[in-house]
């Protein structure tokens, strides 16, 4: 404010209409200010609706996502559930109504023995009373607790066709004599326990001697037992060396070099290409037992079949094949089948029969 400003008049009705004209500004500036303030209150409650508005409209659209995820998510587990049934495993896309094949009897049955086979086939428990003296000082309800959590195990006693090795132990004189009276105490009985033992297999050498015979008169017409018919005409191997080698191959899942190995430590060397060809010849000696699984198995009313890829062994290359099986559900036979051509499409068959065909056999398919 400048100097002049701040000269004011000396005349009383100068100065009264200077103070009414600062009051009228003043007037005029308050209701500015309350026009202002109104117009900003009402910015701020249209501001506040805004953003009510806003949480509204989010809230809304995060709980229209989350139906869509739990939708997509649903829609996810019903492809995959088609996508098993249409491609997946056997056992994983089967049809509820082929239960109804089964009796109630039989899937109770199967059940049961599927609960069996959880336990041991065998009892891991010697049998000994190890702990008798220690029971002996306990209480003997404590006694009677552990044998009642022994007994509950459910495990089974070695089996009675296994042979039995009798190894007795005797106590010394010394160890007999009584500590109160000083005489022999006599035998009263004895405890017995049984211990599972192996006994490695071993080879042994058949010598076949065919006893000739000639007329000591004539000097001629010599003559020679016969021996009995032999699984391969002058073969080496004998029907239980045969039979080992092909049930650790195909049963016990042994490949043939490893069979090479084992025979190696008896001393015996055997390569596995020769061991393959007798693997061949056996599969020819089983052909008539194949042909009776097969005609078992087209004779049956429910038959299970599947195929599984595998790869084929061949000189200088690997095949892709086709291993068909069938399975008869009342007898339980298998014929298996195989079709190296890797085409997808089924072996033919006969009329009203399942597909089950002579499996072709190659040296390659019996190798390592």
């Amino acid at each position: 404010m400048s100097q002049d400003d701040l000269q004011l008049p000396d005349d009383v009705e100068q100065l009264k209409a200077l103070v009414a004209g600062q009051a009228v500004a003043i007037a005029e500036r308050d209701a500015s200010l309350v026009e202002r303030e109104v117009v900003h209150r009402v910015a701020l409650a249209t501001r506040d609706d805004a953003i009510t508005q806003h949480e509204t409209i989010i809230d809304s659209l995060h709980e229209t996502i989350e139906k869509q995820l739990r939708k997509l998510e649903g829609l996810h587990q019903q492809l995959a559930r088609l996508l098993r049934k249409q491609y997946g495993p056997q056992k994983e896309r089967i049809d509820p109504d082929q239960l109804t094949l089964f009796s109630a009897a039989e899937l109770e049955s199967l059940v049961a023995e599927l609960q069996q086979g959880v336990t041991d086939s065998v009892s891991t428990d010697d049998g000994s009373d190890d702990d008798v003296s220690s029971d002996k000082n306990d209480d003997g309800g404590e006694a009677s607790d552990r044998k009642k959590q022994r007994k509950g195990h459910g495990r089974r006693p070695l089996p009675d066709h296994l042979p039995r090795e009798k190894v007795v132990y005797e106590l010394t004189d010394e160890e007999r004599t009584c500590p109160c009276c000083g005489k022999l105490r006599k035998e009263i009985g004895s405890e017995v326990s049984e211990q599972l033992e192996f006994v490695p297999a071993s080879l042994k050498v058949i010598q076949h001697h065919r006893k000739k015979y000639a007329c000591d008169a004539c000097e001629e017409h010599v003559a020679i037992a016969d021996k009995p018919p032999q699984p391969i005409n002058k073969g080496l191997p004998g029907p239980g060396l045969l039979a080992h080698t092909v049930l650790s191959k195909y049963g016990d899942y042994l490949p043939l070099y490893r069979q090479e190995d084992i025979l190696s430590r008896h001393g015996i060397i055997i390569r596995r290409s020769t061991l393959c060809d007798w693997v061949a010849a056996t599969s020819d000696l089983l052909k008539p037992l194949y042909d009776l699984m097969c005609d078992r198995v087209r004779s049956s009313h429910v038959i299970h079949t599947d195929d599984t890829g595998i790869k084929m062994l061949d000189i200088g290359q690997c095949r892709n094949c086709k291993f068909w099986a069938a399975v008869q559900r009342c007898v339980g036979a298998t014929a298996p089948n195989c079709h190296p051509s890797g085409s997808s499409n089924k072996p033919a068959s006969p009329a009203g029969r399942m597909p089950v065909t002579k499996a072709i056999r190659t040296r390659s398919m019996n190798s390592v």
